[in-house]
């Protein structure tokens, strides 16, 4: 019985010190491993925890997908929470009390928006960033901002160097993916399907292959941008989308394939989904360059 005590005394002990690695719910403080869920008080949305880490950036596989340059070796010094779907059109309108491109009715599907400027992805960050220090749940040193285009496709891989975040089979992209192929099983109303409904991937994310492109805070620039923490922040208009969209091919919604649109577009195809992290720096990495986008087949 002494045995059986001491026994459930130490797994206490342990369960206590496993609990204690785990962010208290609606506290905001680096994770512990990746792919650890957190959530938050007043955010219908649900994060993801993302560490630091190098890997490799690009066409890892060496395969003509698109205009993508050859991989390059990117570390992120500093981790950061990622929501775990894109925002939708009730977590939109919640926040910003306005309708995205192609409103269907407080719907799961994701919001639609540009990404700068009224009514933006961006726009929507820096009002729950704002937000959320007036009632003192932000500390300081944190933000919510749209990803980089390195931290979109370091969540996306989820520590895969392959074609998609679940191997190089495109034949299994319909369990995990709204695109062309289950792009015409949906409603009258649009492409788009809810989030979530798909498989995640191995941190826990949703949708990072199709139903809809995301932006990224990066300016385009035709070189990937490689080395610590890459951001380009100047020299053009034209903005990084990354994913694929309902309507794409399954090329197109690799881990590494690259979009690129005018900030100011609002496209049925073009969402967003954001990340709670350090705030960006003002440096910039490379001129951003004209070259066009990719034609679509």
């Amino acid at each position: 019985m002494r045995y059986l005590c001491l026994w459930i005394v130490l797994l206490g002990a342990c369960q206590q010190q496993e609990k204690s690695t785990e962010p208290e719910y609606g506290t905001i403080q680096e994770g512990s491993h990746a792919g650890q869920q957190l959530n938050l008080f007043a955010d219908p949305a649900k994060y993801r925890w993302c560490p630091p880490g190098t890997f490799l950036m690009g066409d890892i596989q060496g395969k003509q997908a698109g205009e993508v340059d050859a991989p390059l070796e990117v570390t992120l010094s500093h981790g950061f929470w990622i929501t775990e779907t894109e925002v939708t059109e009730d977590h939109w309108w919640a926040l910003m009390q306005t309708k995205p491109s192609g409103f269907v009715v407080l719907s799961r599907y994701p919001a639609c928006v540009r990404h700068s400027g009224e009514n933006s992805a961006e726009a929507f960050c820096q009002k729950l960033t704002e937000r959320e220090r007036q009632f003192k749940r932000l500390p300081d040193g944190w933000v919510y901002r749209l990803p980089t285009e390195a931290e979109w496709e370091y969540a996306c891989r989820a520590g895969t160097p392959t074609n998609f975040n679940f191997g190089n089979d495109p034949a299994h992209l319909i369990d995990h993916a709204q695109y062309e192929v289950n792009g015409s099983l949906v409603d009258e109303y649009t492409a788009r399907c809810s989030v979530g409904y798909f498989r995640p991937n191995r941190w826990g994310l949703y949708d990072m292959h199709g139903n809809v492109l995301e932006w990224c805070a990066d300016v385009y620039q035709a070189k990937l941008p490689g080395g610590r923490d890459p951001l380009v922040s100047s020299g053009g208009s034209e903005r990084v989308c990354r994913g694929g969209a309902w309507d794409d091919s399954a090329s197109r919604c690799q881990s590494h394939f690259r979009y690129h649109r005018d900030e100011s577009t609002v496209d049925e195809r073009i969402g967003f989904r954001y990340v709670l992290a350090r705030p960006l720096p003002e440096s910039v990495v490379e001129e951003a360059s004209d070259e066009p986008p990719p034609t679509r087949p």
